[in-house]
């Protein structure tokens, strides 16, 4: 007899599913919860067990009893005669009022804030997005998860928030018991929409597909949701359901949806991308316009149902979350010895045991040579790096360099995508030793922490490597610091050039004005005439800028003093040392750090005895303690000899890194711009120093936060909401909070390398001031017949009409004919690229190929789809 079936005819009173789990032994164990539940519904079919509308399941032999009706729940009796609880949804009404924008306010004298004060309220910040991982057991409806009903929109339009309210009577008196237990927890709750009904081991299972932030209160008997933004994030439990159902693979599916943890999609975006993925698991039209009141568990498929879900640890940002309510706790002392010291506003205290030598391990100019030079120094780097300026060799570098040094290199990103262009170009700089960690990549199904390192550093048995040529590092060294000079020496040239250039202008103004009316100057700032005054103005005018009020009479200098300063600048300029070729330079390091960088490498990677045997002491240590247990700092720092190298996704780290006060000598940020201030911190005190690289001009990251909820987290840690923008994690990207802090060396990065002259010049003249310029060989450039290499404009006179997929057919039959032209009329031999805002422009089965560069012929960038020429 089935041991469940014993418990329930024991228990003729009933037994909920948790006193099933306790008694069968499985309250700590997914597998054996799993079983009980396969288990019962085995037992319902063959009609020896019920489950009734209360939650309890009973034998059936067994009367029940109890006749309490819990909300949200209704028997139905199917086909089979078996009983089925159909979910009933509590209602809501929702409206929509615009968005309380805050007024800019001045932020000229920095303010003096609590370090920790600041960490709990972007803890705080973080909290208040509760989606993640869900997955939900039908009979928790009413406890931890509650459907609803209404007519929506569920997200607002831009500029403008939802409020929805929902009578509390109307939710079950358990699920109203949970929202008083997280109360404490920043008032968060995820919506689900629309819900996926599957089956797991047998058992029904609930997946929301799409998670919505959203706050809540409790206001005069109703609950009030607040909803600030159309963000719609993918739950990636459903993409694994979704891919077994419905014969895709999961990388296909985060693929189309985007699915990167923590980056969201607009309402417009994910209604069409489910459109095109699920046609044939949809049971009902998904639109959010009015949602079903009832859902069916019985049926399976995607349904246009929405539930509230409350937050537990599986959200995205648990791990970040927990690790700042562990910072929070470090003192100031501890917290300068990390990266967290520039962004709190303390004096860092790190000191490098020696100094790191800048190196290039391919190609470099000034600029990037710059940003590598300040990652090996400065505590805090800011590199700005539009489209094509090469930002991913300049981080090459500087993780060459550390590493060369003796050091560890730790390249973050919610992009994963931006990591696979990091790893092919660093694992190919020493392509046949192990010394590059990829944390996590979905795509190719690789999860690796510190923990599942030690276990393979103590199953690989290492040959002994060649010892480093101690003359060729030294060499290189040598050859660094002298580069590094020479580049501050031309840098000084220019100054003094400039300087001069400027001097010997205005001492011809001087001179020619003088003689018409000549002023006696007897000291600097020895009071002066109407006129000299004049003539210190147009000297300043002469330099480009106006004057202000009073500086002219502090500006002008008598003229033996100009021309002393004069005689001062040609004595400067002739004490600098000659200027080599630093392209010469620098072709050399390259070829001779790649040496000197694989010897070093693959020495690291060789595991002494001494070494091997204290990481497997280590290991069995671990292993005895639990899973739980953290691998230790020692023991964390032993690993990062062999593997100095890691690559990480920013929320996943938490997971896979251990929690310590610089562990790696540098952290690298790359798509700053796309990640949110808060998720960062963690990593930051994982490290000593920092580099954060991206561009604002660029896609940016969609706030989970709304700026009132924002103030009042502030608000909340006796945080002053004057002068605090800078700091709102609702206002900033990580790359916009780093470049504001006073501490931050910028460096942008302005040679264009990708595109042709004219495309360049739009870019730099719109949107960077001018400041970019053109690097790119022209010899590359295949143009079409009768082209010249630029942008070409073609208008296309038809109006946008919606078809609910952003599609305009009078310009996708432009396109076409265009490349029907180039392709079959003119025989064009280069490649070609077609990019859209939407993906409604793209064929139904688009043909990704992001793995060619593509020309910049009429204003085309990199190629991302290939529509179907027969569309």
């Amino acid at each position: 007899m089935s041991t469940v079936l014993k418990f329930l005819q024991a228990f003729p009173r009933g037994l909920s599913i948790e006193r099933l789990y306790a008694l069968n032994g499985g309250c700590f164990s997914e597998n054996e919860r799993m079983a009980v539940l396969a288990e019962l519904s085995d037992l319902a079919r063959s009609g020896l067990a019920r489950r009734r509308v209360d939650g309890l399941w009973f034998a059936a032999v067994s009367s029940g009893g109890l006749n309490a009706r819990v909300v949200g729940a209704a028997v139905s009796t199917g086909l089979d005669g078996l009983e089925r609880n159909v979910l009933t949804a509590a209602p809501f009404k929702i409206s929509f009022s615009p968005v309380d924008v805050e007024v800019e306010r001045s932020e000229a004298k920095p303010l003096a804030l609590d370090p920790q004060a600041l960490l709990r309220y972007w803890r705080s910040a973080l909290r208040s997005d509760p989606r993640g991982a869900m997955s939900e057991a039908v009979d928790r409806h009413g406890a931890v998860w509650h459907l609803i009903a209404g007519h929506g929109p569920l997200v607002p339009e831009a500029d403008l928030r939802a409020t929805m309210v929902i009578e509390l009577d109307a939710l079950s008196p358990d699920f109203r018991e949970a929202l008083l237990k997280r109360a404490a927890n920043e008032n968060a709750l995820a919506i689900g929409w629309p819900l996926a009904v599957g089956r797991r081991s047998g058992v029904p299972v609930i997946w929301p597909v799409g998670l919505i932030s959203a706050t809540w209160t409790r206001q005069d008997g109703q609950l009030h949701i607040d909803i600030a933004l159309d963000d719609i994030l993918i739950n990636p439990d459903w993409i694994k359901g979704a891919a077994r159902q419905a014969g895709w693979k999961a990388a296909q599916l985060e693929e189309i949806f985007g699915a990167e943890e923590g980056v969201g999609l607009q309402s417009k975006d994910f209604l069409e991308r489910l459109r095109e993925a699920m046609a044939r698991q949809t049971r009902s039209k998904v639109s959010g316009q009015n949602l079903a009141s009832e859902l069916d568990p019985t049926h399976e498929g995607i349904f246009d149902c929405a539930a509230l879900f409350l937050p537990d640890d599986s959200t995205f940002t648990a791990g970040a979350v927990r690790d700042l309510d562990e910072i929070a706790q470090w003192p100031p002392e501890r917290l300068v010895q990390s990266a967290l010291a520039p962004a709190l506003g303390l004096e860092p205290s790190y000191q490098p045991a020696k100094p790191i030598a800048a190196v290039n391990v391919g190609s470099l100019n000034a600029e990037q040579i710059a940003a590598v030079r300040a990652a090996s120094e400065a505590a805090l780097t800011v590199v700005t790096g539009p489209p094509g300026t090469g930002k991913s060799q300049a981080i090459v570098s500087m993780a060459a360099s550390v590493i060369l040094a003796g050091g560890s290199v730790l390249v973050a990103s919610k992009n994963h995508q931006a990591l696979d262009a990091v790893e092919d170009r660093l694992g190919g700089l020493v392509p046949d030793a192990d010394f590059l960690v990829r944390t996590l990549d979905p795509e190719r199904e690789i999860d690796r922490s510190f923990r599942s390192v030690l276990g393979d550093l103590t199953n690989v048995k290492t040959r002994a490597a060649a010892p480093v040529d101690i003359v060729l590092l030294k060499s290189l060294e040598h050859m660094a610091i002298n580069r590094a000079a020479m580049l501050d020496a031309m840098l000084e040239r220019d100054r003094i050039e400039s300087e001069l250039a400027e001097l010997h202008e205005r001492l011809e103004t001087r001179r020619k004005f003088s003689a018409q009316a000549p002023v006696a100057i007897e000291e600097d700032l020895a009071p002066m005439s109407l006129w000299a005054r004049v003539l210190a103005a147009i000297s300043l005018l002469l330099r480009g800028r106006a004057p202000e009020m009073g500086e002219a009479q502090s500006k002008v200098v008598s003229l033996s003093s100009l021309e002393a300063r004069l005689s001062e600048l040609h004595s400067a300029r002739k004490a600098l040392r000659a200027s080599d070729s630093v392209v010469q330079l620098s072709d050399q390091i390259a070829e001779l750090a790649q040496r000197v960088l694989s010897m070093v490498v693959k020495e690291r990677v060789s595991l002494s005895n001494e070494c091997l045997s204290v990481l497997e002491d280590a290991k069995a240590d671990l292993d005895f303690q639990g899973r739980q247990t953290a691998v230790p700092f020692p023991v964390a720092q032993t690993i990062l000899g062999p593997r100095p190298l890691w690559l990480a996704s920013i929320l996943g780290t938490p997971k896979r890194i251990p929690l310590e006060t610089g562990l790696f000598d540098l952290v690298i940020f790359d798509e700053a711009s796309q990640c949110d201030i808060a998720s960062a911190l963690p990593l930051m005190a994982r490290a000593k120093r920092m580099v954060v690289v991206g561009d604002d001009r660029q896609l940016s990251f969609i706030p989970q936060l709304g700026q009132a909820k924002d103030r009042n987290l502030m608000q909340a840690q006796n945080l002053p909401v004057e002068q605090m923008s800078r700091y709102a994690q609702s206002r900033n990207s990580l790359f916009d909070f780093a470049k504001r802090l006073p501490a931050a060396h910028k460096i942008l990065l302005r040679q264009q390398y990708r595109s042709v002259g004219p495309i360049v010049d739009y870019i730099s003249s719109e949107f960077y001031g001018s400041a970019l310029k053109v690097a790119y060989d022209p010899e590359r450039i295949v143009t079409p017949k009768a082209q010249k290499a630029g942008i070409a404009w073609t208008h296309v006179a038809a109006p946008m009409v919606s078809e609910g997929n952003n599609v305009n057919r009078a310009e996708v039959r432009a396109i076409v004919e265009q490349i029907q032209k180039l392709l079959l009329s003119e025989n064009y031999t280069g490649t070609i690229g077609v990019t859209s805002p939407f993906r409604g422009l793209c064929c139904a089965n688009p043909v990704r190929d992001s793995s060619r560069e593509s020309n910049m012929v009429a204003g085309v960038h990199e190629q991302t789809h290939l529509p179907d020429l027969q569309d």
